[in-house]
């Protein structure tokens, strides 16, 4: 388990790779995106199967990113393989 000092070391950074953006802006993972950036974090989306999400410019990997992230946000589908989406993303 985390402990609040974990994760407030982890939110302290403030470019992040964000895996799993959905394109329903009613998502639980669009509106924690939108709420991210709102509060000043620089955020990659990576999807390899789109160019872009509701505007956003879309990384197909880890490895296309502009800068290095200081971490990732990985969302997934309920039921998902976890593994392979992560795998795909790097």
């Amino acid at each position: 388990m985390n402990s609040r000092k974990d994760v407030e070391q982890f939110l302290g950074h403030k470019t992040l790779a964000f895996i799993g953006l959905s394109r329903d802006p009613r998502s639980f993972s669009a509106q924690a995106y939108q709420d991210l950036k709102t509060k000043g974090y620089r955020l990659y989306p990576i999807d390899s199967n789109t160019r872009s999400i509701n505007g956003e410019t879309c990384y197909q990997s880890v490895k296309d990113l502009p800068g290095k992230p200081g971490g990732a946000i990985l969302f997934t589908p309920r039921g998902a393989p976890t593994v392979p989406i992560l795998e795909a993303s790097t």
